[in-house]
C-alpha cells in the first residue's frame, strides 16, 4: 500500500505541472506552453451590469488565446475576442455584436526554483492592445500592459499571483481616452487524482481579484460617471487531462465603488476549454 502511494505521488510530480500550468482560470498570464508547444484556450464569459429590468447591460464575451513556447523561458500570446452586447433601457433592448481589439503579449521566465516538494517561478509580462476591433467594440487607441506573474506548486497544491497595469490611450485619436487600469489577482487550487495513473486530475479553485479603473479622459479632463474599483471572489473548478483542460468559475462582486452614476456590477460566469498540442 505504501509503495502504491509513493508511486502515485511520483506520477503527480511528473504529470501535474504539465496538466495544469496555472491554478487560476481567469488570468491569461497563467498559460505556459513548453518550448515549441502550443496552447489554445477558448472561453465563454457572461457579464452584466444593472439595477433590475429598468436598466441593464449584458455581455457575452468569447475570447480565444493562442500561446506558443518560443523557448523554455519565453512564451508569446495573442488574444482575440468576439462580443455580443445587449442593452435594455425602460423595456427597450438593442443588441450589437462584433470583434474586440487584439491583444499581443509576451511572458519571460525570470526565475525558476525546482525542488522535490516545491516549484516556484516568477515571470514578467509585457503586451500591447491595438485598435483592430469593429465600431462600438474598439477603443481606437494603442494600450500598453505590463505585469508580473508568480506561481508555486507542490504535489497537490498550486497557487498564482498576478499584478498588472494598463496604460490606456498612449497612442490614438479616439474622442474618449479610456482610463488606466490596475489589477491584482490571486488563485489557489488543490488537485485530486481521478485515475491512478495521475494523468487525469480534478481541482477546485478559488480566485480573489481586485480591479481599479481610472476615469475616462475627454479633452484632457476626467469624464463624469466613469472610474471604479471592484473586488471579486471567484470559486471554480478544473478537470485536467494531458491534452484538454475544462474549466469554469463564478465571479462574485463582494465590494465595489462607482464614481458618479453607473450601473452596478452583477455576478459573472466563465466556462473554458484549453487544448495542448
Amino acid at each position: 500500500m505504501r509503495s502504491r502511494t509513493r508511486a502515485i505521488a511520483t506520477l503527480m510530480v511528473l504529470f501535474v505541472p504539465t496538466l495544469s500550468s496555472a491554478a487560476g482560470i481567469s488570468v491569461d498570464a497563467g498559460l505556459t506552453p513548453a518550448e515549441d508547444r502550443w496552447i489554445l484556450r477558448g472561453q465563454a464569459r457572461y457579464m452584466s451590469r444593472g439595477e433590475g429590468p429598468g436598466a441593464e447591460v449584458q455581455q457575452f464575451v468569447f475570447p480565444v488565446v493562442l500561446a506558443y513556447g518560443v523557448r523554455s523561458n519565453v512564451s508569446l500570446f495573442v488574444r482575440q475576442a468576439a462580443i455580443r452586447r445587449e442593452r435594455t433601457v425602460a423595456g427597450n433592448s438593442t443588441i450589437n455584436s462584433g470583434l474586440n481589439d487584439t491583444y499581443l503579449f509576451a511572458k519571460y521566465r525570470a526565475y525558476r526554483m525546482n525542488s522535490q516538494r516545491v516549484t516556484f517561478g516568477v515571470a514578467p509580462t509585457l503586451g500591447v492592445e491595438f485598435p483592430s476591433g469593429q465600431e462600438g467594440f474598439t477603443s481606437d487607441t494603442w494600450d500598453l500592459n505590463a505585469g508580473l506573474y508568480a506561481s508555486a506548486r507542490t504535489q497537490t497544491w498550486s497557487s498564482d499571483a498576478n499584478v498588472a497595469y494598463a496604460w490606456n490611450g498612449m497612442v490614438g485619436d479616439g474622442e474618449v481616452t479610456p482610463g488606466d487600469e490596475f489589477s491584482l489577482d490571486a488563485a489557489v487550487a488543490y488537485q485530486f487524482i481521478v485515475e491512478e495513473s495521475g494523468r487525469v486530475t480534478a481541482s477546485p479553485v478559488l480566485e480573489v481579484s481586485y480591479l481599479k479603473v481610472w476615469p475616462n479622459r475627454v479633452g484632457g479632463s476626467d469624464s463624469p460617471n466613469t472610474g471604479e474599483t471592484a473586488l471579486y471572489l471567484s470559486p471554480g473548478a478544473k478537470l485536467s487531462t494531458p491534452m484538454i483542460i475544462v474549466e469554469g468559475l463564478v465571479r462574485i462582486p463582494v465590494s465595489s465603488h462607482l464614481e458618479g452614476s453607473q450601473l452596478e456590477r452583477n455576478v459573472e460566469a466563465l466556462f473554458g476549454v484549453r487544448v495542448l498540442f
